[in-house]
């Protein structure tokens, strides 16, 4: 019989939490199973898989019927917030990928995750320069285009428990560094419907972004431009690019109501 010991080269990852997805997938396969049938199956003591789905039950995410435990609907909640990021991601690509065309700049689609944000994917024309980091990657929230549209269109209690968590470091001299400061930007961010970073996060990077609002105009992403800072006015920013950008949001936003 196994144990639940963790391994060295598992030394920065969770065990248990494994063990928990191990018992979780088990149970997927299955229409229900019991305890000493997952404990022969996974090679666990029948006293950790107990406790596992002991755990699992008690958070509403296994239910036990005569005996035998079976995932409970907690987990469709789970699957249908992870669908709705796959759906928004698929409904943009086309437009995301004519407002690359049309502006030639570099385009994205950004989403929020905890107090981060990332860019969920990217179209960049051959003649722009590579951005400096990478898609997926964790990126700060006050301090970039796409985070700011974002927070400003969520609810004030998402927004303070996020500013709550979130610690405003400087990471250039544009950086808003002071929480009042930045709630009095997110305003204006909110009432044009359009949020800037003037080199905020990274020295010659300026970006333009307009939130993609749901249910309740509560924001589900943004779509940004990312431009050089040398290369245009703020007038040419606001007019040409951002009627673009403004176009192409409500492309996204019309297909979304569609679904």
């Amino acid at each position: 019989m196994g144990t639940d010991d963790a391994s060295p080269k598992d030394a920065r990852t969770v065990k248990a939490t494994k063990t928990s997805f191990r018992i979780i997938g088990e149970l997927k396969r299955k229409s229900g199973a019991g305890v000493t049938e997952i404990a022969t199956q996974l090679d666990l003591p029948k006293s950790t898989v107990h406790k596992h789905l002991t755990t699992l039950q008690s958070i509403n995410y296994v239910v036990k019927d005569d005996g035998l435990y079976r995932l409970s609907l907690g987990f469709l909640g789970l699957g249908l917030a992870a669908r709705s990021h796959f759906e928004l991601v698929d409904i943009s690509r086309d437009p995301l990928q004519k407002l690359a065309n049309t502006t030639d700049r570099t385009t994205s689609l950004v989403l929020l995750e905890n107090e981060y944000c990332f860019h969920a994917i990217r179209f960049s024309p051959s003649s722009a320069d590579p951005l400096p980091f990478s898609v997926g990657e964790r990126l700060p929230i006050h301090a970039t285009a796409g985070g700011k549209a974002i927070m400003a269109y969520l609810s004030e209690d998402e927004r303070r428990g996020i500013l709550d968590r979130v610690t405003l470091t400087e990471l250039t001299d544009q950086t808003i560094t002071d929480r009042e400061t930045l709630s009095e930007e997110l305003q204006e961010v909110y009432d044009r419907r359009q949020a800037y970073d003037r080199g905020e996060y990274i020295e010659g990077l300026r970006c333009i972004a307009a939130p993609l609002t749901g249910e309740n105009q509560r924001a589900v992403g943004a779509i940004t431009v990312t431009i050089q800072t040398s290369e245009m006015s703020n007038q040419t920013i606001n007019s040409d690019i951002g009627t673009f950008l403004g176009s192409t949001v409500h492309s996204i936003e019309t297909r979304l109501q569609s679904q």
